[in-house]
């Protein structure tokens, strides 16, 4: 379908009766992720529905933003040079997917782009699954628990330093849930001066960023706080996973990392 891609875009992209919505309607008809793009104000305007279903993004993610916003690491946006080259692409909460971007002029003067997004299947991106290393985690997890027993901090910083070992990163942090606001605040460290790394609070909007495990690289957009202080840092990995019960998150394991290399391959 996309080998005559430029073609069928014409025929409607000048069509003032048809207009955008005629676009649309065929933009959204391409089964691989799609953006159109305005190199000249390096602005996406629009996104077909295969985007939205792989990335989770939302239209306040990228639309009307910088194409660095869902490809950080692409160079070259022309129709030729650039022309299935390979990328990065962003997902909301998911590792960067490596994908092939092939681009197609919409008009002869190549104010609008067409680029498609094509997932590299030698390259799967894998979900960051905290099932596959949970052992240490779960021990975490069962000491907050366990409220009343004696040397819990000690107890706790110790698990820390395990789980730096076994994810091979260079300090974790442990925010506990306040019941007030702000709703989380830094609670124990591995190393014995977190506030030299890991900010004080986190916010309501920095929970809503990370209500699900992440792993956080250099490459991806810093949205939230912690992402900018890992950035700030010189950090190249971010590990977040809420700990929680059925109904209620009383916690945020914090781990950090600056060489990405070091971390596990199934990580990314």
């Amino acid at each position: 379908m996309t080998d005559n891609l430029p073609e069928k875009f014409d025929q409607v992209v000048h069509n003032s009766d048809e207009g955008l919505s005629s676009i649309l309607t065929l933009f959204n008809l391409i089964p691989d992720p799609a953006i159109i793009y305005l190199p000249g104000e390096d602005t996406i305007i629009a996104a077909n529905n295969a985007f939205f279903l792989m990335t989770n993004l939302g239209e306040d993610d990228f639309f009307h933003q910088s194409i660095k916003a869902v490809l950080p690491n692409i160079n070259d946006t022309d129709p030729i040079s650039g022309h299935n080259k390979k990328a990065l692409l962003r997902h909301k909460k998911l590792p960067l997917i490596p994908v092939t971007v092939r681009i197609f002029p919409l008009n002869p003067l190549e104010k609008h782009l067409v680029l498609l997004l094509k997932p590299d299947e030698s390259q799967p991106a894998n979900k960051y699954l905290v099932s596959d290393h949970s052992a240490t985690l779960e021990k975490l997890i069962s000491l907050i628990q366990v409220n009343n027993e004696p040397n819990i901090t000690t107890q706790i910083k110790k698990i820390l330093i395990q789980s730096c070992e076994l994810l091979n990163t260079e300090i974790a942090c442990l925010y506990k849930a306040t019941g007030s606001s702000p709703p989380m605040s830094n609670y124990l460290s591995s190393d014995d001066q977190p506030a030299l790394v890991f900010p004080p609070h986190l916010s309501d909007q920095d929970l809503y960023q990370h209500q699900e495990p992440e792993l956080w690289t250099s490459e991806m957009p810093a949205v939230s706080t912690l992402h900018k202080t890992a950035a700030q840092m010189g950090f190249q990995c971010l590990v977040t996973i809420p700990l929680e019960t059925n109904t209620t998150k009383y916690g945020l394991y914090v781990t950090l990392q600056k060489n990405l290399l070091l971390i596990p391959k199934h990580f990314y």
